[in-house]
């Protein structure tokens, strides 16, 4: 059985260990301006590679609010592309944790769901498609 604060302990150690790493390796200035994370392109045709959805998850985690609006897009884009409800669940997951902090970058994603998904049987109860009721 976890204890309850397990998960913000893994988190923690997590930010802990790259902050070490990227300290050894002369990469971390407190001073200086923020590190940005530039994700590869996606390519239209072709689904995103499970591995670049699990180090957008690994960065959402450690909550860098770009991971997870990219990690939601894509998984959008996934769900349109295939049909698997699952994608579509774990990008409302992904809007819907983040969307107090970050209410500009899911503007987009909000209008994506609202115009191509809300008729859904899955989201018309969602607080999103009811218009937060």
């Amino acid at each position: 059985m976890c204890r309850p604060f397990d998960h913000v302990l893994r988190r923690g150690a997590a930010l802990c260990l790259l902050l070490s790493l990227a300290t050894q390796a002369g990469a971390y200035a407190p001073a200086a301006t923020a590190m940005r994370i530039k994700f590869a392109p996606q390519a239209s045709a072709s689904a995103a590679p499970e591995s670049a959805l699990a180090q957008l998850r690994e960065f959402a985690v450690l909550g860098d609010t770009d991971a997870s609006g990219e990690l939601a897009t894509r998984l959008l884009d996934r769900f349109e592309r295939t049909g698997d409800r699952r994608h579509l669940h774990e990008a409302m997951q992904w809007i819907a944790r983040d969307w107090e902090h970050e209410r500009v970058v899911r503007a987009d994603l909000a209008d994506r769901v609202l115009s191509r998904h809300c008729a859904r049987p899955a989201l018309q109860r969602h607080w999103l498609c009811t218009g937060g009721d």
